[in-house]
């Protein structure tokens, strides 16, 4: 399993929106994801989930990865 991130982009109309600007100019889109947090086999409200990023946050942890890979790893099809 992965995570990954989207930007999504609806034609015109399709969501009630006047959809994308209608333009030729090169466009860039960055998208900041500061935490992904899990914890296997928890339900966490809203609230928890906010004090333990913010602990992260005060403590300066920027990453930390606790999933054990698997084995054999498996192959990543989406380049990441």
């Amino acid at each position: 399993m992965s995570i990954n991130f989207n930007l999504w982009f609806m034609p015109k109309g399709a969501d009630a929106s006047i959809g994308p600007v209608d333009s030729d100019e090169m466009r860039e889109y960055r998208q900041d994801i500061d935490w992904v947090f899990h914890i296997k086999g928890a339900l966490l409200s809203t609230d928890e989930v906010k004090e333990y990023v913010t602990k992260f946050r005060g403590g300066m942890i920027k990453y930390f990865d606790r999933v054990p890979q698997l084995t054999p790893v498996l192959a990543s099809p989406c380049g990441l």
